[in-house]
């Protein structure tokens, strides 16, 4: 009986959490029930924002995500034996990092690509009728469901609809709010994405 209570005990504990959240404002669900700072994310957890609402979660694997308004993810870190942060973007828009000292990998599903971090710094957006997504710092390896495979680099932005797109240069992502530390002000990414997004890969920066 000792023994069962111990694993019952040790399987509990914040220290095999995979997450733990240090920032939230608004409406925030984890699993359907509402979440509170401090509060501790595992495998297989669902999140999830409201309106003017926004999360932000440190994992243990070096990953952080800062989750923004009327968005989703899924955690799924049992597939890959902790060597990775694997997140399933269901809708909405949201901010990736991985530390650069960090041992394991970080990976970002949506229903129309996969996206392997080479780099620091991401950000994707789950659109009608495609995604985007854009790197700050860093590359990103995008691969649509045609197995096409596509280097975005630092500064760079694609589109992933049927396949996707030629990376460009898209200077207003720089206005996105990328900050992770509410000690530096506001969390909330103001930017209007429909907006910006009407045709940011038409311009031509180059």
């Amino acid at each position: 009986m000792k023994i069962i209570g111990l694993i019952f005990l040790l399987s509990t504990s914040p220290l095999f959490a995979a997450g733990k959240v240090l920032f939230l404002k608004g409406e925030v669900t984890l699993n359907s029930k509402a979440l509170k700072k401090d509060d501790t994310l595992s495998d297989g957890d669902m999140l999830k924002t409201g309106e003017k609402s926004v999360v932000l979660v440190k994992f243990d694997e070096g990953s952080t995500i800062k989750l923004n308004e009327k968005s989703e993810v899924k955690v799924n870190l049992s597939q890959t034996k902790g060597k990775k942060s694997l997140f399933s973007m269901l809708r909405g828009t949201s901010f990736f990092k991985l530390d650069p000292e960090a041992k394991a990998k970080l990976g970002v599903k949506t229903k129309r690509a996969s996206l392997a971090v080479r780099g620091t710094e991401f950000f994707v957006a789950i659109m009608d009728n495609d995604d985007f997504m854009c790197v700050r710092k860093g590359a990103v390896l995008v691969q649509d469901k045609a197995k096409k495979r596509v280097l975005v680099k630092e500064g760079q932005g694609v589109s992933i609809g049927k396949a996707v797109s030629k990376p460009s240069f898209l200077p207003w992502t720089e206005g996105l709010n990328w900050k992770l530390d509410s000690k530096e002000g506001d969390l909330e990414n103001k930017v209007n994405i429909q907006e910006q997004y009407k045709s940011p890969l038409e311009q031509d920066y180059d």
